[in-house]
């Protein structure tokens, strides 16, 4: 059985925060990135269930933003395509509020030239050399 993963792109893990934000400016969700590469990236995401669904499932397709903590570079309106949602662990409670940490992986749409620039870029400032 092949168990080699069939990527266009390596991947590689952040070496430091780096956060996605996906929705419109009065609600959204906000996560943080596990894996990067240039076809797109993984993020894990806090789910609240406190009586509305977040999941992000109902949105296949969006635009977010990526925030590299503090000074570091910011990319907003990039197209995606949600390519998995899943459980990252299971469900917790926290006063009576149910909770559950999801593992997402989005693929990047067609990009501008300035965001394939400025990806590069991030991917250059926040990655080691050596791929997951």
């Amino acid at each position: 059985m092949n168990t080699r993963e069939n990527r266009l792109y390596a991947r590689y893990e952040p070496r430091q925060p780096v956060y996605v934000y996906l929705g419109s400016s009065d609600s959204g969700s906000v996560g943080r990135v596990t894996a990067i590469s240039q076809g797109g990236l993984g993020f894990d995401y806090v789910e609240w269930q406190g009586g509305r669904d977040v999941s992000l499932s109902s949105e296949r397709q969006g635009v977010m933003d990526l925030v590299v903590k503090g000074e570091g570079p910011r990319i907003t309106q990039i197209p995606f395509e949600l390519v998995y949602e899943r459980p990252a662990a299971e469900p917790f409670f926290y006063w009576a509020t149910r909770y559950r940490v999801m593992s997402c992986g989005l693929k990047f749409g067609n990009l501008s030239q300035e965001q394939k620039k400025a990806l590069n870029d991030l991917l250059e400032s926040v990655t080691e050399d050596s791929a997951v």
